[in-house]
């Protein structure tokens, strides 16, 4: 492998780790593993993020070939999805009372955390820049590789912290801190896709 490959690898892997660890995708998965099993958490997430960047490597090249003129609109719809999730989320915390999260078989929190994860993931920034960098690159296998490390190490940090923060604070809070970050990544999203 040569230096230039390490470097675009090193790129693509630096710029995935470092946009998924504050998106809303990363606070779902420190949301979901505060409550429920890590291990289905984390493997539901894996899978959905190898299925998304599949998809993405796959159909990037056609999207930037064919909607590239619409990026900024993409952005933009998908920002003002983020905020309202977000909003969603916060609401519904201060609409459920003080029990506790159901405790689910890890069949249940693998199947459902791979659907919202994936959900997640479709239109995400993430996925926008995976598309770009298969462009700049060229090299479909690389920058498959070196996103979804980047995914990957993401995601084991989530897991981590919704692990620490799990029993040392109340499950609401938890979900009223996340749904506001959640929000500023969305209003975030808009303020870059309209400025830039």
């Amino acid at each position: 492998m040569s230096s230039s490959w390490l470097i675009d690898a090193g790129v693509v892997f630096g710029t995935i780790l470092g946009l998924e660890i504050v998106d809303r995708t990363n606070m779902t998965v420190i949301r979901l593993a505060s409550l429920h099993s890590s291990r289905a958490v984390w493997t539901g997430a894996a899978v959905a993020y190898v299925t998304s960047t599949m998809i993405t490597v796959v159909a990037g090249q056609a999207i930037v070939l064919y909607l590239s003129q619409y990026l900024t609109d993409i952005r933009v719809i998908g920002g003002v999805g983020i905020v309202a999730f977000g909003a969603y989320a916060l609401a519904k915390s201060y609409n459920e009372g003080d029990e506790a999260a159901p405790v689910l078989r890890e069949g249940t929190v693998f199947l459902s955390t791979f659907a919202v994860i994936l959900a997640l993931e479709t239109g995400d920034d993430t996925q926008i820049f995976t598309i770009l960098f298969m462009v700049w690159v060229g090299n479909i296998v690389l920058v498959f590789f070196a996103a979804l490390l980047g995914f990957i190490a993401a995601l084991s940090v989530g897991v981590t912290v919704g692990r620490w923060v799990k029993g040392r604070f109340h499950p609401q809070r938890i979900e009223r801190v996340t749904s506001v970050l959640i929000m500023a990544v969305g209003v975030v999203t808009i303020a870059l896709a309209v400025l830039y």
